[in-house]
């Protein structure tokens, strides 16, 4: 499972080297993703 703080966050992890390699490697092997979305603010 993957978490970032920030949807900036999310899309610059999905422009790193090693995330393009997954990428390609999940393209071959992975039959579904599931991706889950939460959006979390902070109580006053």
């Amino acid at each position: 499972m993957k978490m970032w703080v920030s949807s900036e966050s999310q899309v610059t992890h999905g422009e790193t080297e090693h995330y393009k390699m997954l990428q390609t490697l999940k393209n071959e092997y992975v039959i579904a993703v599931a991706i889950e979305k939460y959006c979390i603010s902070a109580i006053s």
